[in-house]
């Protein structure tokens, strides 16, 4: 009879996702909005409790309670746990053809404006990531004849610090920057190593990384554009009545908003948001006397 070596590493105790209470998630959510000013809770549990599975098996830890003092200990094991339930995946111009009618219907509209006026022309790209949506919007206005030279402000703000300060590095993967031409890679990076680049410092200067909860924090002002792809699908029906009346809010009269291509405006919203293109989910701001923070726009 073969006898079994103790030395040997045992098989990691994976765990299923129902192994994990819905309470427990609340639990969680709790602790990160009292302990860390993070507010989870009007994400869709599910969502949650699926990240925190992963991160649970990732660490080999099958006991909740045995998770939660990991993350109250271990600073490091809660940023990771707090960037995989902020879904930090993007890259360089996210499908090409929204960008492409950012250039072809909203900036001709600004370019109109400004012929009016000369105030600068800002942008609010809220869940920004790591970083790329802003600066392939900073990359498409420098692109612009008439728009590279018109002053402009970027406001990038996420609720993942550590997510952040990668934005404010600028550093990426060669993958990241796929639907990035040659042309335009050599105009506005460096190739640090091999595999690796970063942008160049005219973008950044006008880019401003800022730590925000698109709900709660205070507003930055009025902006020409908002562009927020992906966000409010992980948000319960409240929160993204809350997030669209910031966002009405945020915008100057007639000014864009732009939402993630699987994300749906509610209908009761048209009377607030003009659709300017369907198939790329970008909406223009209507001018409504009648509203008010609470009603009809706050309202399900």
């Amino acid at each position: 009879m073969i006898k079994e070596n103790p030395e040997l590493p045992t098989k990691p105790n994976f765990i299923k996702t129902t192994d994990i209470s819905m309470e427990s998630v609340g639990e969680l959510t709790r602790f990160l909005k009292l302990r860390y000013c993070l507010d989870f809770t009007s994400y869709k549990l599910p969502f949650l409790r699926r990240r925190l599975v992963g991160r649970m098996n990732r660490m080999g830890i099958s006991s909740f309670p045995q998770y939660m003092g990991l993350i109250q200990a271990d600073p490091e094991e809660r940023s990771k746990l707090i960037s995989n339930l902020t879904i930090n995946v993007s890259e360089f111009m996210r499908n090409p053809e929204v960008f492409d009618k950012i250039r072809k219907i909203i900036f001709p509209r600004i370019i109109a404006d400004r012929d009016q006026c000369d105030k600068p022309i800002r942008i609010w790209t809220a869940g920004c990531s790591t970083g790329e949506e802003a600066y392939s919007l900073a990359i498409l206005m420098a692109e612009s004849e008439k728009l590279r030279n018109l002053p402009l402000t970027i406001i990038a703000t996420d609720i993942d610090q550590d997510a952040l300060k990668s934005a404010q590095i600028g550093i990426y993967n060669e993958s990241a920057l796929t639907n990035i031409s040659e042309e335009l890679k050599e105009r506005y990076f460096s190739r640090i190593t091999e595999g690796k680049y970063q942008i160049k410092t005219e973008l950044t200067d006008s880019i401003r990384f800022i730590r925000h909860n698109i709900v709660y924090d205070k507003s930055f002002g009025q902006f020409d554009i908002i562009v927020c792809r992906n966000v409010s699908i992980y948000f319960d029906k409240g929160l993204q009545y809350k997030m669209y009346n910031r966002f009405y809010q945020s915008l100057y009269n007639y000014g864009f908003y732009v939402s993630g291509k699987t994300e749906m405006l509610p209908l009761n919203l048209y009377k607030f948001f003009l659709p300017i293109d369907r198939e790329s989910r970008i909406y223009q701001k209507i001018p409504n006397s009648n509203y008010t923070e609470g009603n009809p726009i706050c309202q399900g």
